[in-house]
């Protein structure tokens, strides 16, 4: 396998279906210029688009459920200037996958292209960082998607460009070490998302499984990284709060109270038992948790948690030092 002379990490060769991930012949449009939004597919899954695009199956049914084409963008390295591409597909995996089958040798980034914010009408978008109150544009229309490289501009850095829609705040990509995927991974259930990028070579997403004993294995395809991490899949949701029991009724009788003068005993008094609170079980805040809430920028909520952050806990000291490299690549 040749490699590439810029970075010295051999290209990715793609041989499942960016759409489902089989492993089938693929078929489709390579070339960058006259690539359609679906690319290159295997053939159910191709076939799938065409019907979604015609609005009918093979017997003239209706489509219920087409795919969702969404807009993803890519960021990479050209000649060592960070650039972007706008790839159509259905998850963010898929279009790093018709990244690399673009360009094999693609050396992939999370910078964004602007700061992320609000403008006046609430929608995300992408700031100039020299004037902070401009909203970047694009050269991509919504109106007649493309696929491929996508440049952005200042209207006020470039006053002779032409005007051009306003960038929309796309999902930056996830750089994971393999040690890292499988730990977050190996908790997990269902079928694992192949868009983390090795944080190692930065070339290929990390391919992580799991087999037959519950062992999840993460590795790169380019580089030699690898980590297997054996763990119990549960679906991350939180066993219902039981609201511990405070007080109970108590249903006494007229003779449990003797009156005074009919030869009985004194009334004699309990000392009440000291009260214990069961301990309530508090929502579970992870590494998982941790990226999830970086990707979307509640840093308002993630300081929050990071003051709350028990040191002595178990896992308080690694959260912490994750909070501290997501803070500082953000």
């Amino acid at each position: 396998m040749w490699r590439d002379e810029s970075t010295g990490s051999p290209p990715v060769v793609i041989h499942q279906c960016p759409r489902c991930g089989k492993l089938a012949r693929l078929v489709g449009k390579t070339n960058g210029n006259k690539a359609t939004p679906w690319a290159v597919c295997c053939v159910s899954c191709w076939n799938r688009t065409s019907e979604g695009k015609k609005g009918r199956g093979a017997r003239g049914r209706p489509i219920t459920l087409p795919p969702m084409m969404n807009p993803w963008l890519i960021g990479y390295m050209a000649d060592g200037v960070p650039r972007w591409a706008i790839w159509i597909g259905d998850t963010q995996s898929e279009a790093i996958l018709r990244q690399l089958l673009r360009d094999p040798a693609s050396e992939f980034h999370d910078i964004t292209p602007g700061v992320p914010g609000f403008d006046t009408s609430g929608h995300p978008r992408y700031f100039c960082r020299t004037h902070r109150q401009t909203a970047l544009r694009w050269d991509w229309n919504t109106d007649a998607p493309t696929v491929g490289p996508v440049r952005f501009y200042c209207p006020d850095c470039e006053p002779q460009a032409r005007p051009l829609p306003l960038a929309t705040v796309r999902p930056p990509l996830a750089f994971m070490t393999p040690g890292e995927a499988a730990n977050v991974y190996a908790f997990a259930e269902g079928k694992f998302d192949s868009a983390v990028i090795c944080s190692e070579c930065r070339h290929a997403p990390l391919r992580i499984m799991r087999d037959r004993n519950g062992v999840v294995s993460a590795s790169c395809p380019c580089c030699t990284a690898s980590a297997d991490v054996s763990g119990t899949p549960h679906n991350w949701i939180d066993a219902e709060v039981k609201q511990p029991q405070f007080f109970s009724v108590y249903v006494a009788m007229y003779a449990d109270f003797p009156l005074s003068g009919s030869g009985a005993a004194a009334l004699q008094l309990v000392p009440p038992s000291p009260l214990t609170l069961e301990r309530v079980p508090q929502l579970l805040f992870n590494r998982l948790r941790a990226c999830i809430l970086a990707a979307l920028g509640e840093w308002d909520y993630l300081d929050g948690v990071a003051m709350a952050i028990d040191r002595e806990r178990g896992d308080g000291t690694d959260l912490l030092a994750l909070l501290a490299q997501l803070r500082a690549l953000k």
